[in-house]
C-alpha cells in the first residue's frame, strides 16, 4: 500500500501518489525557497497548500522544457550515428553468418561475431523508443501537475482541503 495525498474542494476530490509528488519537488524543488513538508497522515495548512501552488506552477514550466530539451537529445547527431554503427553491425553479422568459411578462420570469425554481438547491445538504443518513453514519462507529469494546480488554487482561497494518508 502507498501513501496518497487527497485534495478535496467541495463535491471535488483529486488524489496521487504522495512519491510522485516528492519526486518533483526533489528534483525542482532548488527553483522553491520553502517547501510545505509533506509527511504520512499530514494535514497540509493554508499556508503549506499556498507554498506547494508557489512551486508547482514554475515546477509545470520547467518539465515543459525538460520534456523539450530531452527529446531534442534523440534527435541529436550522437543518436543518428548510434543507428548507422549499430545497422553497419548488424549487417557485418548478417554478411559473415552467410558465407561459407574455411574451417581455420571459422573459430576466429566465432570470437569476432560475439564481441559485435555485444556492440549492438552497446549501440541498441532505440531513438526513436526513447523519445516515445520520455514524452510519456513527462506527459503523465504535466498532466498531473495540470489537475493539481486548479484544484490547489480553489483550496488555497479557504475552499478545500489537503490530506496526507
Amino acid at each position: 500500500m502507498g501513501v496518497d495525498i487527497y485534495l478535496k474542494s467541495g463535491k471535488m476530490d483529486f488524489s496521487c501518489r504522495l512519491y510522485w509528488l516528492s519526486d518533483l519537488i526533489e528534483q525542482y524543488g532548488q527553483y522553491q525557497d520553502r517547501l510545505p513538508e509533506l509527511g504520512l497522515d499530514k494535514k497540509l495548512s493554508l499556508k503549506e497548500i499556498k507554498q506547494l501552488l508557489d512551486f508547482l506552477k514554475p515546477c509545470l514550466q520547467e518539465l515543459k522544457k525538460d520534456k523539450k530539451k530531452q527529446i531534442a537529445k534523440y534527435d541529436s547527431v550522437y543518436f543518428k550515428k548510434i543507428e548507422g554503427v549499430s545497422s553497419s553491425l548488424k549487417h557485418l553479422i548478417a554478411l559473415i553468418k552467410s558465407k561459407p568459411i574455411d574451417k581455420s578462420v571459422s573459430f576466429k570469425l566465432q570470437g569476432l561475431v560475439k564481441k559485435l554481438g555485444h556492440f549492438i547491445n552497446t549501440y541498441s538504443t532505440d531513438p526513436n523508443q526513447e523519445k516515445a518513453e520520455i514524452k510519456e514519462s513527462f506527459n503523465e507529469k504535466i498532466s498531473l501537475v495540470q489537475k493539481i494546480i486548479p484544484f490547489l488554487t480553489k483550496i488555497a482561497s479557504g475552499r478545500g482541503s489537503v490530506t496526507i494518508s
